[in-house]
């Protein structure tokens, strides 16, 4: 478990950088009533340092698809990773994805955030992962000219107590729901996506979408190559986003942090 000490301000949703300052917490800081001494961290395992602030008192060290995991029942409970240029695609491959364990599916009309990095009217585009209240995955994104696609699963029952993997990917002009590894794609014409915006991990920004259920082992997979070039569109996307996932994550949350006091399951 990793602890930040006094004077932590976290970054606003829009821009801005992760500080350790004396200065007053700025939106999203923890609710009142937490203790500002301690603020719990989701760490991110890949190297990168994209830390995640704990936002709104999700359940933590709940039993996880591997290790611990997190439970955002609670309105108003994120993850928030403050915004940095190493979280945007630009042009190239990427793949996120999360193991969850569901209670409820969606009501009609209703879905459940997993990921997202950004709004409908985000400049610089944006990208997330939902599920749908028919038990489907759908992976929705936008570039910086505004066009935006989106792409449903096949239906699956999910919503039943067991971990199911999601996820979604671009593989050069294919675009990609993931359901337990099964992969469906479709072609869009996308150009870069990238924006200001944090990463917002169980819920859309601690605002509403909350997913009914745990989330566990949280991924992001950018390709290496240079920011302002497209990837290869050569191999099959299914080929395509297991060579992703065979690199080193850009982001790799494993949602293992324990509560305050309480032993390790």
């Amino acid at each position: 478990m990793k602890i930040l000490l006094a004077g932590v301000v976290v970054a606003a949703l829009i821009g801005g950088v992760w500080r350790l300052t004396s200065e007053s917490p700025s939106e999203g800081a923890p609710e009142e009533g937490t203790p500002k001494h301690l603020v719990l961290v989701a760490v991110d395992s890949s190297g990168h340092e994209h830390d995640g602030v704990i936002q709104g008192g999700p359940a933590i060290g709940l039993r996880g698809h591997q290790g611990s995991a997190y439970s955002f029942d609670r309105p108003g409970s994120w993850v928030q990773v403050p915004p940095d240029p190493g979280l945007n695609p630009g042009r190239r491959d990427f793949v996120f994805s999360a193991w969850v364990n569901l209670k409820h599916a969606p009501r009609p009309a209703q879905t459940y955030d997993i990921i997202r990095k950004g709004l409908g009217g985000t400049p610089g585009g944006e990208f997330k992962l939902e599920i749908l209240s028919g038990e489907r995955v759908k992976c929705s994104t936008k570039d910086s000219r505004g066009r935006d696609r989106a792409i449903n699963s096949p239906f699956r029952h999910i919503a039943d107590g067991r971990w199911h993997h999601v996820g979604c990917a671009r593989t050069g002009s294919g675009w990609s729901t993931i359901l337990d590894g099964l992969v469906t794609t479709k072609q869009v014409d996308l150009g870069t996506i990238s924006n200001t915006m944090a990463v917002s991990i169980g819920s859309k920004y601690g605002l509403e979408d909350v997913p009914d259920g745990r989330v566990d082992e949280v991924a992001l997979f950018i390709d290496a190559g240079p920011r302002g070039k497209p990837s290869s569109t050569s191999a099959k996307a299914r080929v395509r986003i297991d060579q992703l996932r065979q690199t080193e994550p850009e982001g790799l949350w494993h949602l293992d942090e324990q509560p305050i006091g309480s032993p390790s399951e």
